[in-house]
């Protein structure tokens, strides 16, 4: 009781300006409260949703923001796209939607792909955060509560690469009132599931964001009451203050150079390449991808709210990895991109995958800065990858299902080996093939590591996982394949070799990997995926690490002799 009593004295403690005098230790647990607020909302997100792509692949996440609309934490997983997007999406619904319009109980929501995620699959959702009481008068915003998620389905063609216009890719939701006064729109709800296949699964998800930010406002608003603050303004400033600082400090440490580099990614009938130069200051650093191809005529562009989300995760990966997440983390990276190129296309360029793109966009900011700092970066990843699958069952009820269930390999470390079948840069999770099953007519009959697939060097890449489903739905289906890495393979840094590239079959016969096809009744799909690349020269391997890679089946005897040099 006594310590309680203490703390609560600092807590009450002022200085002129009426802003908190809280000491360090103090400071930090509140700012780990409000990250636990996050972190307690996502919980209840992943656990309410209807979807395996958000309850097993947790493609989904949680953030606070303050007054000013400024992000300061954030929940401990969810895509770097989500992140870093939905501090743009905040600013541009009080663009349309002001501030003295809304009312508690008020939820705004958007899909728009520019403003958004970038495509229209995700759904972002914004609560304002009202104090109950306050000195200034009652009913003031103090917060905003947001979360992101990937719906099941959205209209359109169905998930896939193949659209020419985004309006072929799905229903497009503007920034609106979903809800007012705590009341889902009707006529909105009624848009939506005369919209797409899965109208109880969607709205059922759309009421999960919305339950998780409701979640987000009440606990906030007990750990303000506790420590008797009127605002979070206070907090704010020096959250991102300490975090400006903490990311400028690590900049400091940095060699004085440029780093540029280039990428190669195949398209429909051509392929595109990201240039990226990478400069820096003590203030700042600047990606710049000038150079990059033109926009695609189909949805592989990345518009620049997703391209600026994975550019600035992947810079910040390498300069400040231990830094919490907020606005001040994100504002001391500047990234710039031609406008209408691959990396920022305008509106109504098709951009459902945009992924393919958009995660190109780190290779090559990681590709780059390994020119500044070789020993923070990783090699080539094979990238994730999934196939939309689209179709009845035998009772004639609609399923679409995401069969994220294993992708390419993380690429080697400087320091070690690569992870096998690990979501980078998404850090999205898979979906079990227990889940796929029991929720989809689809039999997975195979799922295995693919030997060699790994590129090698002193550090091996991280190993591809080959995966064959079987569609028993009764029915013919149809399949969408969401992935590259096929005619370029990932590369290895510092005398590292590239892993395999990626391969997509429909019954055996390849087919490209973006791609829509039929699926015939009890048809066959089959994805190998692509491994990853690895560091350094494979002679510099160690024998220990290649015997185990032997035994483990990782590698072949053939790969140990003719790449290792190892009999």
């Amino acid at each position: 009781m006594g310590t309680d009593n203490r703390m609560m004295t600092k807590k009450k403690r002022k200085d002129m300006s009426g802003k908190p005098l809280l000491d360090s230790t103090t400071f930090g647990l509140f700012w780990d409260r409000l990250i636990s607020v996050t972190d307690e909302a996502y919980s209840a997100l992943i656990r309410s949703s209807f979807s395996p792509i958000v309850r097993e692949a947790l493609d989904a996440t949680c953030q606070l923001f303050d007054s000013k609309g400024r992000s300061i934490a954030q929940a401990w997983a969810g895509p770097p796209s989500f992140i870093g997007t939905l501090p743009t999406t905040l600013a541009e619904m009080l663009k349309v939607i002001p501030v003295e319009d809304l009312k508690p109980g008020d939820v705004l929501a958007t899909n728009n792909p520019w403003i958004g995620t970038g495509q229209v699959n995700d759904i972002s959702v914004i609560l304002p955060i009202f104090s109950s009481s306050t000195n200034r008068g009652k009913g003031e915003i103090i917060g905003y509560a947001g979360a992101v998620s990937h719906l099941p389905d959205i209209g359109g063609q169905i998930w896939s690469a193949t659209a020419g216009e985004v309006f072929e890719e799905g229903l497009q939701l503007p920034p609106l009132k979903i809800m007012s006064r705590g009341v889902f729109d009707r006529t909105i709800r009624e848009i939506i599931s005369a919209n797409v296949r899965l109208p109880a699964q969607t709205i059922a998800d759309i009421m999960s964001d919305i339950s998780s930010a409701q979640t987000m406002s009440r606990l906030l608003l007990g750990i303000l009451a506790e420590y008797n603050l009127r605002d979070l303004e206070w907090v704010a400033d020096r959250i991102i203050e300490t975090s400006v600082s903490a990311v400028r400090s690590e900049l400091e440490k940095l060699p004085e150079g440029v780093g540029e580099s280039e990428v190669g990614v195949e398209g429909f009938g051509v392929d595109h390449k990201i240039h990226c130069k990478v400069s820096h200051d003590l203030e700042s650093m600047l990606i710049d991808f000038a150079g990059t191809s033109p926009r695609s005529d189909y949805g592989i562009n990345s518009p620049f709210v997703y391209t600026r989300a994975y550019t600035v995760y992947a810079a910040k990966c390498v300069v400040a990895p231990y830094v919490p997440n907020n606005q001040g983390t994100m504002d001391v990276f500047k990234v710039e991109a031609p406008e209408n190129s691959v990396l920022n296309p305008r509106p109504p360029a098709a951009c459902g995958a945009r992924h393919i793109m958009g995660w190109h966009a780190p290779i090559a900011v990681w590709k780059a800065l390994s020119q500044i700092v070789p020993d923070r970066t990783i090699a080539d990843t094979g990238l994730p990858s999934s196939c939309t699958v689209k179709g009845t069952d035998s009772k004639g009820r609609p399923f679409v299902a995401i069969t994220v269930i294993g992708g390419g390999g993380m690429g080697a470390r400087p320091e070690s080996d690569g992870l096998n079948s690990t979501g980078i840069p998404t850090v999205t999770s898979h979906i079990s093939a227990e889940v796929l099953e029991s929720t989809t007519p689809l039999l997975v009959e195979e799922l295995k590591l693919i030997p060699d697939s790994g590129g090698a060097g002193k550090f091996r890449g991280g190993l591809g996982v080959s995966y064959t489903i079987r569609n028993i739905s009764g029915r013919p289906a149809k399949v969408a394949f969401i992935g590259n890495k096929s005619r370029f393979p990932p590369e290895g840094l510092k005398g590292g070799m590239s892993g395999t590239p990626r391969k997509c079959f429909v019954d055996g016969s390849e087919v490209s990997s973006m791609g829509m096809y039929a699926l015939r009744e009890n048809g066959t799909i089959r994805m190998d995926n692509a491994g990853s690349g690895g560091f350094y020269d494979p002679h510099e391997r160690d024998e220990a690490s290649i015997e185990s890679d032997l035994r483990n089946g990782f590698i072949t005897k053939k790969a140990a002799l003719e790449l290792y040099g190892y009999a």
